[in-house]
């Protein structure tokens, strides 16, 4: 009876140690808290909801943990901290950029990455800029400036403007509104050069063309001194589309294709055809060429001007003044010649 009583006191402290021995294997090797998954992205949209991220599977806490983030997520979006999972709809754009998301527990803790990135979102909300494009024909010599650049839908952080190929010589860039500037110190074949506006959350592309032509007594009188081109200070005051109304008239536009461009004896209708200007005073088409006789800006003010006059001819009270008054207070009876356009 002694000897059974010794052999299963033995056994019971054989399925002890083998015990404890597991125990102790599991303690050292699965009792470190952790978090899964333990990196997630997020690509969102300004104004769409995003798909919830997954919910976080907490091992080793002894209980539920809770979770907090940081730093804190674009406007718009939450954690929650009941299970992690991140929710909402975005309201402004935010560059890529990683998250900590923590897990707690008493004096346990883990912590897992989520990508976020948020950009402007769909056709409606996208980054642009304009206008675009814009027809320069610069005189060496004579100082020219392209117009403002407007910016939309790049929130309200500051932005850059960069200019690829460089301009050319006498030009500069303005690297905080976007505007192409100076005196042309030589000549210069038609390039187009792109304007790149950038934010820290948003990328928006115009086109600048420029043709710098050779002025006359050695580059110092501009080649378009006799075309009574507008005064720059008066012109800034106007709509592209009206003075695209006087260049229309100025170059004489009216005498083949009509007083509202919609059409006459020698030539077709131009209504809405703007975006053929920058060909058509090149000499393309049939047209003569009209380069020489540019001021600056008139490709531009012209596709301004042709790209809405239709609803000005049919329109009852005229919004662009009449091809026989310039400006307003002055009228004259017959067909303008270059001397009414001062």
């Amino acid at each position: 009876m002694k000897r059974k009583t010794h052999l299963f006191t033995r056994l019971l402290g054989v399925l002890a140690l083998a015990l404890a021995t597991s125990v102790s294997a599991e303690d050292t090797t699965t009792t470190t808290p952790s978090i899964s998954p333990s990196s997630q992205t997020v690509s969102a949209s300004v104004g769409q909801a995003i798909k919830a991220t997954s919910a976080y599977t907490a091992r080793n806490f002894g209980g539920t943990p809770s979770y907090s983030i940081s730093p804190a997520l674009p406007q718009g979006l939450g954690l929650s901290a009941s299970n992690g999972v991140i929710t909402g709809t975005p309201t402004v754009a935010a560059a890529q950029a990683n998250y900590t998301v923590t897990a707690v527990y008493g004096s346990k803790s883990a912590k897992a990455t989520v990508t976020v990135t948020v950009t402007q979102g769909g056709a409606s909300t996208s980054a642009s800029l304009g206008p675009s494009p814009q027809i320069l024909v610069a005189t060496v010599g004579k100082a020219i400036s392209s117009s403002p650049l407007t910016a939309t839908n790049f929130g309200t952080t500051p932005i850059n403007y960069s200019i690829q190929p460089p301009a050319p010589g006498g030009m500069a860039l303005n690297t905080s509104t976007g505007v192409l500037s100076g005196t042309p110190t030589t000549v210069a074949a038609q390039t187009n050069y792109v304007v790149t506006a950038q934010s820290s959350s948003a990328q928006a592309t115009a086109i600048i063309t420029l043709t710098v032509l050779q002025g006359g007594s050695g580059g110092t009188t501009p080649a378009t001194s006799g075309l009574n081109c507008p005064d720059p200070t008066l012109a800034a005051q106007e709509s592209a589309a009206i003075q695209g109304r006087r260049a229309y008239l100025r170059m004489n536009c009216y005498g083949c294709h009509g007083d509202y461009a919609q059409g006459g004896t020698m030539g077709p209708s131009i209504q809405g055809a703007g975006g053929d200007v920058g060909e058509a005073v090149n000499g393309d088409g049939g047209m003569p060429s009209f380069t020489s006789a540019l001021c600056p800006n008139d490709v531009t003010n012209l596709q301004a001007y042709l790209s809405g006059v239709k609803a000005l001819q049919t329109s009852k009270t005229p919004q662009l003044l009449d091809w026989k008054t310039y400006p307003g207070d002055k009228f004259t009876t017959v067909a303008p010649s270059i001397a009414n356009f001062h």
